[in-house]
């Protein structure tokens, strides 16, 4: 077989972000979203490895934080998995956790809102698991795996698996 000409490199080009702060606004600019982490590293055409992910989403009605130690985004499907000491935190007001909380349809419409003058209620929900998250942007869904635990005001959950669905428009939580 022939040697490669000199200065030939038959490696593809690796790439490496250190320390890195992605973020998105809303159209009036607000922060609608950011991902910070330790490290970013090309590891293939399409699959980027994310180390020391902190994950925030920002609304009016709810906030949530996903932290993880390491993590791996496919560009081609725009989907996340993200693995070691994954907790999620989502903090939501009252009306919003109206929606989506079993046991919503026992408060009466009129007063899943706050009164004038009156502060939203704030609703904790906590998420661990030992396993791995996926976010599988093109079914809109996430996958909480393995001893998966969830903390809420309403009670605790015990899982080997969560899945949660996302709105296919704002990519925030259905149910």
């Amino acid at each position: 077989p022939e040697a490669p000409a000199q200065g030939a490199n038959n490696n593809p080009v690796n790439h490496k972000v250190l320390s890195f702060n992605l973020e998105g606004l809303t159209e009036r600019g607000a922060k609608k979203w950011d991902v910070k982490g330790e490290s970013a590293e090309a590891i293939s055409e399409t699959e980027v490895k994310l180390d020391n992910i902190i994950a925030s989403a920002y609304g009016e009605e709810a906030e949530a934080v996903i932290t993880a130690d390491e993590g791996i985004y496919d560009r081609s499907k725009n989907n996340v998995k993200l693995e070691k000491n994954v907790h999620a935190t989502i903090e939501t007001t009252q009306g919003f956790a109206g929606d989506f909380v079993e046991g919503s349809s026992k408060i009466p419409d009129n007063r899943k809102k706050p009164l004038k003058g009156e502060k939203a209620k704030k609703s904790k929900t906590v998420i661990t698991c030992d396993g791995e998250v996926q976010f599988d942007y093109e079914k809109n869904q996430a996958f909480f795996l393995k001893n998966v635990k969830v903390v809420g005001d309403d009670g605790t959950i015990d899982a080997d698996k969560i899945t949660v669905y996302l709105d296919p428009v704002t990519r925030r939580l259905k149910e």
